[in-house]
């Protein structure tokens, strides 16, 4: 299975930090900063999501958008909401929360816990 993650932050600070922190993990990375860009791009096997993203849909709102495509997507929210079932309800499927701000070695174990 690639190893292909979906990083989606309005952050480009962030996204940068994620970017490097599963490129060192081995992961290929691709990124979006909001969620309509997100919709646009094809060929992962992860998504970590932001749950604020700014203008436009929020993590949520894109994880459903992102199940239509594929149902059995992985996602890995990041939030500072330590409620995964309030953040998940509706959604089902394979789901993580990893709460902010955390570490590389964090973001690293749930992302990889899909594989």
């Amino acid at each position: 299975m690639k190893r292909t993650a979906l990083v989606v932050d309005d952050c480009s600070g962030q996204r940068s930090i994620e970017r490097f922190a599963l490129e060192e993990a081995g992961f290929l990375v691709v990124e979006a900063g909001s969620g309509e860009e997100a919709l646009g791009i094809r060929g992962y096997s992860v998504a970590v999501l932001d749950m604020d993203l700014g203008e436009g849909m929020n993590g949520a709102e894109l994880a459903l958008e992102l199940r239509k495509l594929d149902p059995e997507l992985p996602i890995v929210f990041a939030s500072g909401n330590p409620d995964l079932e309030e953040i998940t309800r509706g959604i089902g499927g394979r789901v993580s929360l990893i709460a902010k701000p955390f570490s590389f070695e964090e973001l690293v174990a749930a992302v990889s816990a899909y594989f």
